[in-house]
């Protein structure tokens, strides 16, 4: 059974009664929900996913504007074309495929995690074609994904506790293991100079791999750090990262090692997946706050926008080139953006009763332990086993341009 889907099924129990009262998760292809939360040209506007149950979950945006989203449910990844507003549905062709997180490469390829089946696979969208890498014989549950500049694709393997680097080229496949043991590694980014950084969610720590050496440094302040998930990189080359369950917005910089922290309003907003804008601000999802949040580079203070859908479970985010923020709701079956609206509409026009009101302050905790849950599930006994190995079930290899 898939993990996430798992760990879903025990936050909808949490949630029954609240989402129960709550408007209906289903929409018509192409519908927006628009809710204007800063000015009258801002807003959030929202579009149903044509897969009933999909759960949307990962995001990126490729270098025409395309949105790409994975559908964990379904096993499935998606597009969007933002111009046009249709959607296009894509289904890889190996058996039972469970789609997790995914990245762009520069070159427009599509690559996305297969966490069940410990493989990585990629999209062409020039030549409609897949391609299939096995990670490991075993479960590793490969999750994060990440594309540096050129061209190699780095990913981090929660249950085999490692960094995996593979070369599309090739087929081979590179295995760094983390020094402490079942650090849990959730989020992975590299940075211009080719090195990666991750966060250990369990163990309260970030990491960064040299590739030249192999060397993995971690680095946290005196205090620990309470679940760090979320990894982006700004211009300077500061680590920025979410604490999940410290509920803020933290910042490492290599070249003093030093840790700054930036409270997140809303209590219980569980920030996770981070995307840093051209001006510098920090853009986060609030998994239990149901927020988009964002702490602006120039004074270091934090704006937050409420998702219309209620309890949508958003996580992953992205930034277009034109500087939309786009985000997956894992349970609202939607794909969303704030920015401009160009469309008019109009909400569903939900309205909290006294009822509803009391979940959302009584909710919020319960949830944060069934997201424990779902830690605990992935965190199994592992070995680290061969630091190399190369695909036995290439398909075929997508080549850089």
């Amino acid at each position: 059974m898939n993990v996430k889907a798992n760990a879903l099924a025990v936050t909808t129990v949490c949630l029954l009664l609240a989402v129960c009262a709550g408007p209906s998760a289903q929409m018509a292809l192409g519908a927006t929900v628009i809710s204007a939360t800063a000015s009258p040209s801002l807003g959030i506007t929202e579009f149903a996913v044509p897969v009933s149950g999909g759960l949307p979950y990962g995001i990126a945006v490729d270098p025409s504007g395309n949105v790409w989203f994975t559908l964990l449910n379904s096993g499935r990844i998606g597009s969007f074309n933002p111009t046009t507003q249709k959607f296009e549905i894509l289904e890889a062709p190996f058996s039972g495929v469970s789609a997790d997180l995914l990245a762009v490469s520069p070159n427009g390829t599509i690559w996305f995690t297969d966490s069940q089946n410990s493989r990585i696979i990629g999209f062409d969208p020039a030549s409609n074609t897949f391609a299939s890498f096995r990670a490991s014989a075993s479960r590793t549950y490969p999750d994060s994904i990440a594309v540096s500049s050129n061209g190699t694709v780095w990913f981090a393997e929660i249950v085999a506790n490692d960094i995996g680097e593979l070369n599309p080229d090739t087929g081979l496949i590179l295995k760094f293991p983390i020094p402490t043991s079942g650090s849990s590694p959730s989020s992975i980014a590299v940075s211009d100079d080719g090195t990666v950084w991750f966060s250990e969610a369990a163990s309260g720590k970030i990491g960064h791999l040299n590739p030249a050496t192999g060397n993995i440094t971690e680095y946290s302040p005196e205090s620990g750090l309470s679940f760090p998930i979320g990894v982006a990189l700004d211009k300077e080359g500061r680590v920025w990262f979410s604490e999940h369950f410290g509920n803020s917005i933290d910042v490492f910089d290599p070249a003093d090692g030093s840790f700054t922290k930036y409270q997140v309003p809303t209590q219980f907003g569980s920030p996770h997946g981070l995307a840093i804008d051209s001006s510098g601000d920090v853009w986060f999802a609030e998994h239990v706050g149901n927020k988009l949040g964002v702490l602006w580079a120039g004074n270091d203070s934090i704006s937050e926008y409420p998702i219309p859908t209620a309890f949508s479970l958003t996580q992953i985010i992205a930034i277009d080139h034109s500087g939309r923020v786009w985000f997956a709701e894992e349970s609202g079956d939607r794909i969303g953006y704030y920015g401009v609206v160009t469309t008019p509409g109009s909400s569903p026009g939900f309205t909290a009763s006294s009822l509803e009101l009391l979940l959302f302050e009584v909710v919020p905790p319960i949830v944060v332990v069934a997201l424990t849950v779902n830690w605990i599930l992935k965190r199994r006994a592992h070995s680290r086993g061969a630091t190399k190995t190369t695909s036995p079930t290439l398909a075929r290899a997508i080549g850089r341009t």
